[in-house]
């Protein structure tokens, strides 16, 4: 059994307890340890997700203005950003540049977000009733973002839409009506997906809650002046 070289060299109770804790101390030449000298192993780094609720209470319309959201911070990466009821809908500027977010969540009508271009991996949900929704700044997506529409519910993208890595999914029995040219065309699972003039949204709808896939049952209600078209 190795003897310590003096006295000083054994570990008090309290370097004990740290090395229980996984720190460790150095040896020194005869096998006892110096007393308060510790090492450590950082752990590897971890990101966490943080929910933003917009409210308006800064007095302005710019999304880094902390005084704007319940939580008193404005949006980082990843994080999941809410427009309901605990603001007064209006039109909201995001002026965060290279912002990405994990999902956006629209839960009240007359909401419009506006302002720089964000990025969402996640989802972009839009449950506003009877109401409509817009986003006029352009958002990425990816094939694993869905954008969700609520049943009788708009949306309407003014922005681009775009995507980084295949087309994103559209959920929901809602309208999603896409008036930029250039955006992707999302795979539709549920719901209606409108690409052109805003004015045929008045004009489209969907019974139910059916999906707009192979053999389902959907409406699909024309002006006198609107034409309809095949895929060439």
């Amino acid at each position: 059994m190795r003897k310590h070289c003096k006295s000083s060299c054994r570990p008090s109770r309290w370097e004990s307890i740290m090395n229980l804790l996984g720190f460790r101390s150095k040896q020194c030449n005869c096998g006892g340890r110096k007393k308060r000298s510790y090492s450590f192993e950082p752990l590897e780094e971890r990101q966490l997700l943080s929910v933003c609720h917009w409210t308006g209470g800064g007095g302005d319309s710019w999304w880094t203005t902390v005084e704007n959201w319940a939580e008193s911070q404005a949006p980082g990466p990843n994080d999941d950003v809410y427009f309901d009821s605990r603001g007064t809908p209006a039109i909201t500027n995001n002026n965060i540049a290279g912002l990405a977010l994990h999902s956006v969540t629209i839960t009240e009508p007359g909401y419009e977000l506006a302002g720089c271009a964000i990025s969402v991996t996640d989802s972009v949900l839009v449950n506003v009733g009877s109401g409509t929704s817009t986003i006029s700044l352009d958002v990425a997506t990816t094939s694993a973002t869905t954008v969700s529409v609520g049943d009788n519910s708009r949306l309407w993208q003014f922005g681009l839409l775009q995507s980084t890595s295949g087309d994103p999914v559209k959920a929901g029995a809602g309208t999603l009506l896409l008036t930029n040219p250039n955006s992707v065309s999302p795979a539709v699972q549920a719901g209606a997906v409108i690409k052109g003039d805003a004015s045929l949204a008045s004009y489209v709808s969907v019974a139910g809650a059916a999906s707009v896939n192979e053999g389902s049952q959907y409406t699909l209600q024309l002006s006198s002046t609107a034409t309809l078209r095949t895929s060439p």
